[in-house]
Formats: C-alpha cells, sequence, structure tokens
C-alpha cells in the first residue's frame, strides 16, 4: 500500500493473463450485451460506458501503474472503515497506517461528460443459440428521494425468483431460466436494468413480454399482498448484507462514497416499509416511458428487423 514495486514480470503476467481471460469473455454473449448496453446508456466517452479493446494490456506499462499510483493513492483521496472488535491498539495502528499515506494537498478531480444515452443497439452472432437481453434506463444515484422507490419497482418486475417477469417468462412462456432487474448505483449515476437469456427464436417474443410487464405495472395498480411480499423480500435482504462486520463496513464504505451516511439505512428500511401501491405505479409511470427504455441486443437475428 505504501511502497509498491510493480514488479515488470508480475505485470506481464498479468496482462497476459486478462486478455486471454477477456477474449474469453467477448464470446459470451452475455458480456457482449452487457458492454454494449452499458455504451447505450452512458455514449461512447463517458467513463461508464466505455469498453478496451484486449490489445490495450499490450501497450500497459509500469510507469502507467507509477503515474496512476502516485496521482491517485493519496491520502485525500482514501477513507479507512474499521467495524467488529476494534480496539485502542488497533486504531492506532489503523491511525498510523493513515499518517504514512503519501499527500498530494488535495483530492483528485474527476469530471465526467454528461451521458449520451441510445435507444437501441444490437449486435449479431450469427452462431448464437440463446440472445441475451437488456432494457433499462439511465436515472438516478442512490441520494435521489426516488432511488429506493424505484428499487421496489425494479424488485416487483424481476428481482426475486415469484417477480412478475420470471413468472412470465419462465413459467408461462418457457423463454429462459432466469430473469431478474435490478437498479445499479454508481457513485455518480445509477440506472435501471432488466436482463435474461433466452432462446434465439423467442428474442422478439420476450422482448414484447418485457415490454408488457413494463406497461402492466404503469398501468394497474398492483395489490397490497404482492407489495408486502417485495416489502418482506427487500427488508431480509438488507438485513442479511448487514450481517456481520465484512457486511457492516461494505455498506458504510457505500454510503460515504455516495455522500451520505449509516442513518441512511434506516431511512431507507422505513421508506421501503411505507411505500404503497399507488406510488409504486407512479413511480412506473413516471419513469418507465416506453420512448425513454434503452434495450440492447446481441443474437443471431435483430429482433426488430422488419417491425
Amino acid at each position: 500500500m505504501l511502497h509498491p514495486l510493480f514488479p515488470e514480470e508480475e505485470l506481464a503476467a498479468y496482462c497476459g493473463k486478462r486478455k486471454q481471460a477477456l477474449e474469453i469473455e467477448r464470446r459470451k454473449v452475455d458480456t457482449l450485451v452487457r458492454e454494449l448496453f452499458a455504451g447505450a446508456l452512458f455514449g461512447p466517452e463517458h467513463p461508464y460506458g466505455v469498453t478496451y479493446p484486449e490489445s490495450d494490456y499490450d501497450t500497459l506499462r509500469r510507469s502507467d501503474l507509477v503515474e496512476l499510483y502516485r496521482r491517485l493513492y493519496t491520502a485525500e483521496n482514501c477513507l479507512i472503515v474499521c467495524s467488529g472488535r476494534v480496539g485502542e491498539e488497533e486504531l492506532r495502528g489503523i491511525a498510523a497506517l493513515g499518517e504514512a499515506l503519501p499527500r498530494s494537498g488535495a483530492p483528485a478531480e474527476v469530471r465526467f461528460p454528461a451521458p449520451s444515452s441510445e435507444s437501441y443497439r444490437f449486435v449479431r452472432r450469427a452462431d448464437a443459440v440463446q440472445s441475451s437481453l437488456r432494457i433499462g434506463r439511465l436515472l438516478f444515484p442512490r441520494t435521489h428521494p426516488d432511488f429506493v422507490g424505484m428499487q421496489v419497482v425494479a424488485t416487483v418486475l424481476g428481482g426475486y425468483f415469484g417477480s412478475r417477469l420470471m413468472h412470465n417468462l419462465r413459467e408461462v412462456h418457457g423463454y429462459t431460466y432466469g430473469v431478474g432487474a435490478a437498479m445499479i448505483n454508481f457513485e455518480q449515476a445509477g440506472y435501471l436494468a432488466i436482463a435474461a437469456q433466452v432462446g434465439a427464436e423467442e428474442t422478439a417474443a420476450a422482448l414484447d413480454e418485457c415490454y408488457f410487464e413494463i406497461e402492466r405495472l404503469r398501468r394497474e395498480p398492483l395489490s397490497d399482498e404482492e407489495l408486502q411480499l417485495v416489502k418482506n423480500i427487500m427488508t431480509g435482504e438488507m438485513m442479511r448484507i448487514l450481517d456481520g462486520p465484512f457486511g457492516i463496513a461494505d455498506v458504510t464504505i457505500e454510503n460515504l462514497l455516495c455522500g451520505t451516511d449509516n442513518d441512511a439505512i434506516e431511512r431507507n428500511m422505513r421508506a421501503i416499509r411505507e411505500i404503497t401501491p399507488a406510488e409504486v405505479q407512479r413511480l412506473a409511470e413516471r419513469y418507465l416511458r416506453r420512448e425513454e427504455l434503452v434495450t440492447a441486443v446481441v443474437g443471431a437475428e435483430d429482433p426488430f428487423a422488419g417491425r
């Protein structure tokens, strides 16, 4: 942490392994659609939407790592979180480590360009027996007042095994083994995403059913029983994540990086408990308009060709 060497031979071995792993991963439709969807959401110039070629590992040099460490691995850019049985001796040791971190005088300034979304992207893989789908839209980070409510919306759609999308695509139509939906949080952005892999010949039909379930949530209030089930699942998952010092530390770090504190846990739990079917419908109606959704598909045939 304080005196990294970045040995040339270790860097060369790492780059070789990562390049090979990336080449293998990019043979999979799920990897390709994940990159395709990020680019469609954020645009080619935004850090959250950029992908890099495998050949970049060939040009990575030790001097690049040294410069990155000098510029970013400073006390101003670091935080230390302690969780568990922490006493005075441990605190003194941690404080000594923090004091030894190099200082630059100011935190690094990172400027992100404005995102630029596209409504649809498709990549053809002629040999694919399955298509990989992503549907969603760019929204907001965790500090937005509607973020927790949209987590509820995402859970209703595809956040648990009995969700609406799982019931429709898997149980009713047999298009997929699994489909999921979630709110994704970054430090400076957030988005909703639905993800599934379906049989190549069912791609268009599966997309139609996804759009149907989104629209149904916008037009019809869900029942109190369904919402209560979702609330129980979400609060239970939050308690599971917070079970133990490592989970508490991870949540604390995320809260600090997002500009809040651990009081957000109780606020989020209260927001989940108090949300109503009408509020869920309002959020879905406001944020999930069909014309504002972004769709990405990787598969053998373009599902929108000729439609």
